[in-house]
C-alpha cells in the first residue's frame, strides 16, 4: 500500500492559517500480489533412473578331449542305421532233450530280421548268459549245450537287424538233467545282448532289457522218454506250419 503526503492550508475563524500536515492514505487500485510460496511441480518430471543387471553367460569349459593341442574335436559317438525288429519272436516250446542240454524252439518274428540271440538265466527275469548271434532270419530252434543238471533256467529269444535289436520274447523256464557243471552254456558269454555289424566302430555295452509281458509264460518240464521228445518235436512243426 502507498501513502502521499499531501500539506493542505486551512484558514480559521480568526484568519489565521493553519499548517500542520495531515497524511491522508491514498489506496493503489492495483493490489501487489502476494508471493508464490507453495511448490511448482513440472508437468514433464524426470523418471529416476532403474538400475538394470546384465547376466553375462558363463564362458564354456572345453572339455577334455576337445584341449588337444591340434585342437580337433573328438569323434562322435556311432549311430546305428538299421531298423528294428517289427514283432518279437515267441517260444512255443521248450525241453530237456538230453544231459545238459535244452531245445528250444520258437516262431519267427517279423522283418526285418538277420539273426537270433538266446538268453538264459538261473532266476525269472533276470537273464545272465547270451549268445550273440544263434543263426539266421530262418532258424526258428536251437539246443543249448553244456548247462548244469539239475537246475531250472530261464530261456528266451529275440530277433536282431543288423546293430538293431529287438524285443525279447516270452521266457519258458526248464528243468535240466546230468551233471552239475560251473561254466556257462557252449558259446554264451555274461551279459551279452546282442550282435553287431560293421556299421558300428566300437561294441555298445548295453544291458539286458526287461521282458516286457507282465507275467511271461513258463514252463518247467522235467527228464522225457525219447517218443515223447519225438512227439513234442514234431507236434511244434505241426503248429508252426498252421
Amino acid at each position: 500500500m502507498l501513502q502521499i503526503n499531501t500539506t493542505l492550508a486551512f484558514t480559521s475563524v480568526e484568519n489565521n492559517p493553519i499548517t500542520a500536515p495531515i497524511t491522508v492514505p491514498i489506496i493503489d487500485p492495483t493490489p501487489t500480489p502476494d508471493p508464490i510460496t507453495s511448490p511448482i511441480i513440472d508437468p514433464s518430471p524426470t523418471p529416476t533412473p532403474t538400475a538394470t543387471h546384465t547376466l553375462t553367460p558363463a564362458p564354456a569349459q572345453p572339455s577334455q578331449s576337445n584341449k588337444s593341442s591340434s585342437g580337433s574335436s573328438s569323434p562322435q559317438a556311432p549311430i546305428c542305421g538299421d531298423s528294428k525288429p517289427v514283432s518279437a519272436p515267441k517260444l512255443v516250446n521248450a525241453f530237456a532233450s538230453g544231459k545238459n542240454e535244452v531245445t528250444l524252439i520258437w516262431s519267427r518274428a517279423l522283418d526285418p530280421v538277420s539273426y537270433y540271440l538266446v538268453a538264459y538265466g538261473t532266476k525269472p527275469n533276470q537273464p545272465e548268459f547270451g549268445n550273440p548271434n544263434i543263426g539266421s532270419k530262418y532258424t526258428i530252434s536251437y539246443i543249448v549245450t553244456n548247462l548244469s543238471g539239475n537246475t531250472t533256467y530261464y530261456f528266451k529269444v529275440r530277433a536282431g537287424n543288423g546293430c538293431m535289436p529287438g524285443d525279447f520274447s516270452n521266457e519258458v523256464a526248464v528243468k535240466t538233467t546230468g551233471p552239475v557243471l560251473t561254466t556257462p552254456a557252449t558259446g554264451f558269454k555274461a551279459g551279452v545282448l546282442g550282435k553287431t555289424t560293421q556299421k558300428l566302430t566300437v561294441e555298445p555295452k548295453i544291458p539286458f532289457q526287461p521282458i516286457t509281458e507282465a507275467k511271461p509264460a513258463r514252463m518247467v518240464v522235467s527228464t522225457e522218454n525219447f517218443l515223447t521228445k519225438v512227439w513234442n518235436f514234431f507236434s511244434s512243426l505241426f503248429i508252426l506250419s498252421t
